[in-house]
């Protein structure tokens, strides 16, 4: 990849995120839900980006196979080389994982965004259709990580596997104390997922005896930052970022 713009994707469990490097910098960001017809309706935002001329693009994916070759055969009828992201030991992020193929390419991309924007130790909080977390010590050194079910799974699971309940309100909740069944749902899937990242990181500095930035992205990380104790840095484009590093490294190798 000689250009000097690269496509980014972060494609998730339920939307396509994109962003364009170009001289070190992340720009023409966009995201999008998926939709039934992904080869026929991805958004009018996305032919923009690639009409400014990146001729490569390298996917971060965690979404079904068949959601993958959609989006790497539409950048082929675009004329766009697409590369896939795998996850791989290095130097400067010694994964926990023996088996690290089985390390979420998700996961490995945040953590690779957060050392680049903080080389100490860090907590990764990445908040989507899954909550994941993940800490790294100053040394690069991965302890391991977390994976509960994000908001809506976590809503869903009472929806579907118990009697009478109707619906989860949606809103941020007001307090802990629901007035309405939907309202006590919702309640206990937020604050459910604000104390297990404040019990992580509290267990993260515990284990590094050093107090660990945290960083959250995703999609429900507004919502999380929301309700949190912990003190957190909202960063976005986390993925994104990681994948930008990984393309840097490897201009290195």
């Amino acid at each position: 990849m000689t250009d000097s713009s690269l496509l980014l994707f972060d494609a998730g469990n339920t939307r396509l995120k994109w962003a364009i490097k170009r001289d070190d910098k992340l720009s023409d960001h966009g995201a999008w839900f998926y939709t039934d017809d992904l080869q026929n309706d991805l958004p009018a935002e996305l032919t923009r980006a690639i009409a400014s001329g990146p001729s490569h693009a390298l996917i971060g994916s965690v979404a079904s196979q068949v959601t993958l070759n959609t989006l790497q055969a539409w950048l082929a009828s675009n004329n766009i080389v697409a590369f896939e992201a795998t996850v791989k030991p290095l130097d400067r992020l010694q994964l926990a994982y023996q088996d690290y193929e089985t390390l979420g390419v998700d996961r490995w991309l945040a953590m690779l965004g957060a050392q680049t924007l903080y080389p100490g130790a860090v907590c990764v909080a990445d908040c989507g259709t899954a909550l994941t977390l993940d800490s790294v010590d100053e040394r690069g050194r991965h302890l391991g990580g977390m994976i509960v079910p994000g908001f809506e799974l976590m809503q869903r699971a009472l929806l579907t596997q118990t009697a009478r309940i109707g619906s989860a309100d949606q809103p941020l909740p007001e307090s802990p104390f629901g007035d309405r069944t939907g309202a006590a749902v919702n309640a206990g899937a937020t604050y459910s997922l604000a104390a297990v990242l404040d019990r992580f990181v509290e267990e993260a500095a515990q284990a590094l005896s050093v107090t660990p930035v945290v960083l959250v992205t995703g999609g429900g990380r507004e919502r999380l930052l929301r309700f949190t104790r912990t003190d957190a840095i909202e960063v976005p484009d986390l993925v994104l970022l990681g994948l930008a590093t990984l393309r840097y490294l490897q201009s290195l190798a």
